[in-house]
């Protein structure tokens, strides 16, 4: 009966995890209302979540890889909550284990550096889980801006600048 009920999302996370770990990875934000014609070019967003706290953050980067903005984020992540002795993990792809090589020689801490096996989404699946609930709290933002503001959803599209808000707001709300 506990396995047919068990809700989405729980991960049974228990007090037997002493070693923080901070999953990073990158997710695309694409408009849900595109037309098949349209092109219009996804945001790239850097995600972070801490595995025993559930504390999270997202942003809004200009691309894969070394950026001065992801570094400060990721910087401001680890320093703000206190996490210099976690276990930084993040999947084989080359531009983010890049940022994550670079954040760990850049903070004096004793950051130790995980990658997960190539394609196993479940090697990150706090963060995998963490982009579902930003994408569906960004909708939920997203046509409440458009009911509170008289306007048509569509016309709040991935390069409005409110999305840059909106990205960090939700990350703000989760924790």
């Amino acid at each position: 009966i506990c396995v047919k009920a068990k809700v989405r999302g729980t991960d049974h996370t228990g007090s037997l995890k002493t070693t923080s770990t901070v999953q990073i990875d990158y997710a695309f934000l694409r408009r849900s209302t595109q037309t098949p014609g349209e092109r219009q070019k996804p945001l790239t967003v850097l995600t972070m979540i801490e595995t025993i706290s559930g504390m999270s953050n997202a942003v809004i980067v200009p691309q894969k890889g070394i950026t001065p903005h992801a570094l400060a984020e990721l910087k401001k992540f680890i320093l703000e909550n206190g996490l210099v002795t976690s276990n930084i993990q993040t999947d084989s792809e080359l531009g983010i284990k890049q940022l994550a090589e670079q954040l760990v020689a850049d903070i004096n801490g004793n950051l130790k550096l995980r990658t997960s096996a190539t394609h196993d989404h479940q090697g990150l699946g706090s963060c995998e889980r963490w982009h579902q609930t930003l994408f569906s709290h960004l909708r939920l933002l997203r046509l409440q801006l458009a009911e509170d503001y008289k306007i048509n959803e569509e016309d709040i599209t991935t390069d409005h600048p409110i999305m840059f808000w909106m990205v960090t707001h939700v990350g703000f709300i989760h924790n």
